[in-house]
């Protein structure tokens, strides 16, 4: 770990750690990984409260046959699953160029 040496009076000498090169590609990748975390379970949350309010509208038998509730409860199964998926990733396996190939 590489250090700086910042002295603000004659008297004091203070010692600040600054982050190596590796340990800031690792941190911009978890911050990459937890904004999509976060866009995904934004995304969840505003489709389960769509979901629910289709559902409240419709009956029992016209909520089998209604396509926009398949179709919403179809895209709650696919951004759940996003979402396991983007919290097995470890960032410090992962580098941004394979992250992009998986179009994670």
């Amino acid at each position: 770990m590489k250090f700086k040496l910042y002295s603000f009076f004659a008297l004091s000498v203070i010692i600040l750690p600054s982050p190596c090169i590796g340990a800031t590609k690792k941190h911009a990748l978890e911050n990459k990984l937890t904004e999509k975390i976060q866009e995904q379970e934004y995304r969840l949350k505003r489709l389960e409260l769509e979901w629910k309010r289709e559902v409240q509208d419709h009956g029992a038998a016209a909520r089998r046959n209604c396509r926009k509730c398949f179709n919403l409860s179809e895209q709650l199964a696919a951004v759940k699953i996003a979402l396991k998926k983007l919290s097995k990733i470890k960032p410090s396996k992962y580098d941004e160029k394979e992250m992009i190939e998986k179009k994670v």
